[in-house]
């Protein structure tokens, strides 16, 4: 049943006096299908104009482009929505400068007084599932200018419109201010690794090693001179019981944590779930390990299985902290040259031995916990600020969701008082 002041169209429920129009009339907005121009007019030196193919070049909202070119065919102009409409469809910008546009990406352009270009800008973003179901292709999916054209949008008058996009880029705003902080952070944090990790706290003298230049009284070992030994497992032999898998995919190599894993009863467990895991283990991916899948593992998780993709490394502790060891070997350096020692094309590996082997710096107990304590609070820090953004993010989406749709109505000031 349609609520009092609505009605029901093909895309939903509106307000009545909101329109349903296609992208395509020319009232509302013209439609510019890109044309890769001749390649010999590509350049990387900045004579010409900016030269996007695709998304690849795309940023938050505008893009950054690293080619430019001297032979334009089309072109989009400040303000223009770009829109790519193949691998993937849908990922939209928009243009803060005049550039040309390659045939991965569509430019829409808002008629003035007709359609606010912010608010078609995230009226599409809210409704990319709807144009990414109607892309067609087998291997790769796209959408041409047909499809484009008769994809229907709503639209209320311009004034609220733009009052939207008002709201929607307040959001924005304050999204992008937690991402900032969020970069500073991190760049504080990837510092102090690098001064913690190779000089410590407090030290004036050093000394020239294998791993480079460290504190005088630290030592160097291997992982495994500075481990305990870890055995495999055969959790089918338990039919009847389940448990916790831990898989690659599981590892976010943003937060450097476990995120995921999957309830497995013993019977039906997989050839790879073999290495049982305790509380404070330190797992990491040997398949593409410069993707940097590394994880401490949480007292939760305590007696589970993870995959054989992982090389699991058991402090011992009378040598070296676990959080110092988890620290070391998310460090770039450290990661950096394990990855030089994979092997194969298609899963490019490093082997257990081969980290194993690796050698690590151990400075007295005591500044290991220092080290350790001082960077656990930088992350701290970062998953309090990335909890934010993502609560923020919810709120954006359902303020799109209440304010594209009419479910909320704007208010619009106007010189006789509001609407």
């Amino acid at each position: 049943m349609t609520r009092p002041g609505y009605k029901m169209t093909k895309i939903g429920e509106i307000p009545e006096e909101w329109e349903v129009v296609e992208m395509g009339d020319n009232k509302v907005s013209e439609l510019v299908m890109g044309q890769s121009p001749p390649s010999s007019s590509y350049n990387t030196s900045g004579n010409g104009i900016p030269f996007l193919q695709g998304n690849a070049d795309f940023g938050e909202v505008c893009p950054s482009p690293r080619i430019y070119c001297t032979k334009p065919l089309k072109v989009a102009e400040k303000g223009d929505i770009l829109l790519s409409v193949r691998a993937p469809v849908g990922e939209l910008n928009i243009s803060a400068f005049k550039c040309v546009i390659g045939r991965g990406l569509a430019v829409i352009r808002c008629k003035d007084n007709k359609t606010h270009y912010k608010y078609l800008y995230f009226y599409l973003k809210y409704s990319v599932n709807r144009l990414r179901s109607m892309s067609t292709g087998s291997t790769f999916k796209a959408v041409g200018k047909d499809i484009l054209s008769h994809f229907e949008i709503c639209l209320p008058d311009y004034e609220k419109q733009q009052k939207i996009a008002e709201i929607l880029s307040t959001a924005d705003e304050t999204i992008q201010k937690v991402n900032e902080e969020i970069t500073l952070t991190e760049k504080l944090k990837k510092g102090l690794m690098q001064t913690l990790l190779t000089k410590g706290i407090g030290h004036t003298k050093f000394k020239t090693s294998e791993i480079g230049e460290i504190p005088e009284e630290w030592s160097i070992k291997s992982i495994s001179e500075c481990g305990i030994p870890v055995s495999n497992i055969d959790p089918s032999i338990f039919s009847h019981s389940y448990f916790k898998y831990i898989d690659v995919s599981g590892i976010s190599s943003e937060k450097l944590v476990i995120v995921d894993t999957k309830e497995i009863q013993g019977i039906a467990a997989p050839s790879r779930a073999r290495k049982e895991v305790k509380e404070e283990d330190i797992i990491f991916a040997t398949v593409r390990p410069y993707l940097k899948r590394v994880a401490i593992v949480p007292k939760n998780l305590d007696g589970q299985v993870c995959s054989t993709a992982f090389c699991v490394v058991r402090a011992n502790r009378n040598e070296i902290m676990p959080r110092f060891l988890y620290y070391y070997m998310t460090f770039d350096k450290f990661v950096i040259k394990i990855s030089g020692f994979q092997t194969g094309s298609a899963y490019p590996a490093v082997s257990d031995s081969q980290v194993m082997s690796e050698r690590v710096p151990i400075p007295k107990l005591y500044e290991q916990q220092k080290i350790a304590e001082i960077l656990s609070t930088v992350d701290q820090k970062l998953e309090l600020l990335r909890n934010k953004r993502t609560h923020l993010e919810k709120l954006k989406m359902g303020l799109m969701g209440d304010l594209l749709t009419g479910r909320v109505r704007v208010k619009v000031e106007t010189s006789k008082g509001e609407n």
